[in-house]
């Protein structure tokens, strides 16, 4: 019988990574290429050639199985449907994985991209081993996705895990700048860091991120801000306090709502270090259901920018593994 293939591909607003593996995860050929944003056609071709690619590399080394594929926006798991993705011009309700399976006549499963993540991070990341994981990335915005009892987790609407609408104080009730993202991702995304960076830049004339935004208030951005924390530069300090308080809160609603054996930061902002993620977990575990925050470990995501590929895998793998695991059943 002849080796079974999986394709794994992570659609982003600006890159696609894909990659070919065996239902171990051993990936055997990767490729990367700006995303084709012209039209949503144009992609879905561009997505069809990268797949064909990928299948010649691997020529006699096995078969196609499954295709799965991350996607930044709303998806339909049941039937492939991308609803939205508001980083891809022109995506709405485009049926994507109807089309890749008529084309290459295997299923093809299409996931939001935090939900891919986090099957990659539990597949091969800082969540493997554990059966119940959840991954809030920290980046533009504020995303989150779980694992629960081994199984991912999408919620009756498939939106569950959108950390960034948790309420984090009275003062977020009924503000109109929050109805786009909610208030957690407005307070503690990358964007909301840049703007307290600026903020304490006007008022603090002498910061160190006043003088890496080339003297200008408005260019500092949270990287920046981050930058000048690790130089010990006190206004810059006091903007990542006020982030891992936000973001601690954030942390400590879910562990007391999932009860979960890990917690992953990831995302751009999640890679800043200890500097953000040493008080998250102190502000976290001192908030947080007793019982949970003494068994929970919260740890930065392992697999970077790696993650959405290996997930998407994943995702393919899982279910082709299902389908393997049921049809001896049968035979047995």
């Amino acid at each position: 019988m002849a080796r079974r293939l999986v394709v794994g591909i992570d659609l982003g607003g600006t890159k696609v990574s894909a990659g070919i593996a065996d239902l171990e995860g051993v990936v055997l050929h990767r490729i990367e290429q700006p995303t084709d944003t012209e039209s949503p056609e144009s992609c879905v071709n561009q997505l069809s050639s990268i797949t064909r690619e990928l299948l010649d590399r691997c020529t006699g080394d096995g078969e196609l199985a499954c295709i799965g594929i991350g996607v930044p926006g709303i998806t339909e798991s049941e039937t492939g449907l991308v609803v939205w993705a508001p980083n891809l011009p022109g995506w709405r309700n485009i049926p994507l994985g109807q089309q890749l399976s008529g084309l290459f006549h295997v299923p093809v499963l299409v996931e939001n991209d935090v939900d891919v993540a986090v099957l990659g991070e539990w597949w091969q990341g800082a969540g493997k081993g554990a059966r119940n994981v959840m991954l809030i990335a920290v980046g533009t915005g504020i995303g989150g996705g779980m694992i629960i009892d081994g199984r991912l987790y999408k919620g009756s609407g498939g939106v569950a895990g959108a950390v960034g609408w948790f309420v984090i104080g009275e003062d977020c009730l009924f503000r109109e700048e929050y109805a786009s993202g909610g208030c957690a991702e407005y307070l503690a995304a990358g964007p909301g860091i840049g703007r307290r960076g600026q903020q304490a830049a006007e008022q603090n004339p002498s910061t160190l991120m006043l003088k890496l935004a080339g003297g200008k208030a408005e260019a500092i951005t949270s990287r920046i801000v981050f930058e000048a924390a690790a130089a010990g530069d006190e206004p810059a300090l006091q903007v990542v306090q006020y982030t891992a308080r936000y973001l601690g809160i954030v942390v400590a609603n879910a562990i007391s709502l999932l009860n979960p054996e890990v917690i992953i930061i990831g995302g751009g902002v999640g890679e800043a270090g200890d500097i953000l993620l040493k008080p998250i977990a102190e502000i976290a575990k001192a908030h947080a259901q007793p019982v949970s925050a003494a068994s929970v470990r919260i740890e930065p995501a392992v697999l970077g920018n790696k993650a959405g590929l290996i997930g998407a895998l994943c995702l393919a793998a899982e279910h082709e593994q299902h389908i393997q695991n049921t049809e001896e059943m049968r035979e047995a």
